[in-house]
């Protein structure tokens, strides 16, 4: 194991770009700037003597922390108090089950998306078509998650129906 006297780490933080580019404030002046550190945390990188040394340092959040956190950063960015706080959750779910393409890994491009118009916060599913037990949904470019989750809810309730004989 190497010794932290023998070779000092030094740790670079790309907090105050993450909080700058998503909220527009400065991290020491934003009232978020708690929750954009914690951001932080996650694009914290080790930085030894060679730049090829440079990894990822794996930091462990809380599960109820990275909730709290996501569904206030939703909040903030326009959602609704009880989407901001599903979509928190299945971001935090994705990350705790091990599917990081749809977890916190996504969260900055989720934010981009949403700030260039590519989401519609407010768009809710729509149904365009069904016959029986098979319906097709426009999610009108709502959230993916939300919709995902739209879609499954009345999945489950379509499967529970009796089905006609």
């Amino acid at each position: 194991m190497e010794s932290q006297t023998a070779n000092p780490v030094r740790i670079v933080a790309l907090t105050c770009v993450f909080a700058e580019s998503y909220f527009g404030k400065n991290p020491a002046t934003d009232p978020l700037a708690k929750y954009a550190k914690g951001w932080g945390t996650l694009g914290l990188y080790s930085e030894r003597e060679t730049p090829s040394a440079r990894r990822p340092l794996m930091l462990r959040v809380a599960y109820p922390e990275l909730v709290a956190t996501l569904s206030l950063s939703f909040q903030k960015l326009g959602f609704e108090s009880t989407r901001a706080a599903l979509c928190a959750r299945l971001f935090a779910d994705s990350s705790r089950d091990g599917v990081h393409l749809h977890g916190f890994n996504r969260f900055p491009s989720f934010v981009a998306m949403i700030k260039n118009g590519g989401i519609d916060i407010h768009a809710s599913p729509v149904l365009v078509a069904s016959s029986g037990p098979l319906e097709r949904w426009d999610g009108r470019v709502g959230p993916g998650n939300l919709n995902a989750w739209h879609c499954m809810d009345r999945a489950i309730a379509l499967a529970r129906q009796p089905s006609p004989m």
